[in-house]
């Protein structure tokens, strides 16, 4: 390897490589309506998930973990 190609700052050749993100200092992140959207699809799944099997009451919530799931994936795609 040679010492530019090991260098953090990306090339010198006018390529952007990794320079811009050594300037700036910049992490990008996912904003929070996205954030509550994954982690309540997250929710939804595994309480659909957990709900599958049991009996009594639990079919109602199994449904309604399955139009939350929906709800949420039909949001997120616009």
């Amino acid at each position: 390897m040679t010492e530019e190609a090991a260098s953090p700052v990306g090339s010198s050749q006018g390529g952007r490589g990794t320079q811009g993100f050594v300037e700036t200092g910049k992490v990008l992140v996912w904003d929070l309506p996205v954030r509550v959207i994954h982690w309540s699809l997250l929710v939804c799944v595994v309480g659909a998930w957990l709900t599958r099997e049991l009996e009594g009451d639990w079919f109602a919530w199994h449904t309604r973990f399955g139009y939350a799931v929906l709800l949420l994936v039909s949001t997120r795609s616009l």
